[in-house]
């Protein structure tokens, strides 16, 4: 998620420019990056489970314990 609330920070700087964006977080991580940011907010669509790679889906933290009543699916 701090990865996610950095790219939408620097979207109000680099914009639509993927030169300005360089597209490192989408290559890299596989995380929506700041010209996608830039664009879905000009256009007020919203950021979605498929703008993330699966492997992030698919995360968690072993040993924790994991509370049934939680749902990804309702967000």
């Amino acid at each position: 998620m701090g990865f996610i609330f950095e790219e939408a920070k620097h979207s109000k700087k680099s914009g639509f420019s993927k030169r300005n964006c360089g597209c490192v977080i989408k290559i890299s991580y596989g995380l929506p990056c700041a010209c996608i940011f830039a664009m879905k907010i000009k256009v007020n669509f919203p950021i979605r489970l498929d703008d993330i790679d699966p492997h992030w889906q698919r995360l968690h933290v072993c040993g924790e314990e994991v509370d049934d009543d939680i749902s990804a699916m309702e967000e």
